[in-house]
């Protein structure tokens, strides 16, 4: 069951992210690099219990801070493979918020690396719209209003402008099949192979 969810999320997020790599103007070689980090940003879940991660009812707090262990999980994952050292900073940072009161580090403002500030944006997004085995997920307005509030505190505010309008610019019939797709593990070989 987690695979299934995570390939799922990791696939939305990773687009999410590389759109808004490309609103703001980064070069497509960035965009592509922020889709990556997408696809490996909570590769750390793989060392969470799977009765935490599948958990239908609110976490405890022990639950949560085993749970928090995933961003310094997945660093050292990917530290000790020996590959993908562009993305480390995203892997461990993309819980971190603009205020300062993220994890695991509690870096503030631009202290957070740019891949981290654009995909704790679109995990965030995905969070609340995916549906959960605990709750049906938000209305994609009643998201996007979320992601405003957050802008400045929780987000990186110029970022947080620029998904909002690559959201609300797409055709709902467009954005309701990215938010409900199913996972299609083939698609991640094919783009990894392009």
């Amino acid at each position: 069951m987690f695979l299934h969810n995570y390939t799922d999320s990791t696939q939305r997020v990773a687009h999410w992210g590389r759109e808004i790599a490309r609103a703001i103007g980064l070069p497509e070689e960035k965009a592509e690099e922020v889709y990556f980090g997408g696809i490996l940003h909570d590769i750390g879940k793989i060392g969470i219990e799977d009765q935490i991660l599948n958990k239908r009812g609110k976490l405890t707090p022990e639950e949560y801070d085993k749970i928090k262990q995933h961003t310094v999980i997945g660093y050292e994952i990917i530290l000790q493979a020996g590959m993908f050292h562009e993305l480390l900073p995203a892997i461990r940072s993309h819980h971190e918020r603009i205020d300062g009161k993220g994890y695991p580090d509690g870096l503030v403002g631009e202290e957070i690396p740019l891949m981290a500030r654009i995909l704790a944006i679109s995990d965030a997004f995905d969070a609340m719209v995916a549906d959960r085995p605990y709750r049906k997920g938000l209305p994609v307005e009643e998201a996007l209003q979320e992601i405003s509030r957050g802008a400045g505190t929780q987000f990186d505010a110029e970022l947080a402008y620029h998904f909002i309008r690559i959201i609300r610019q797409l055709p709902r019939d467009e954005l309701e099949t990215i938010i409900r797709q199913d996972a299609q593990p083939q698609r991640h070989l094919q783009e990894v192979a392009r």
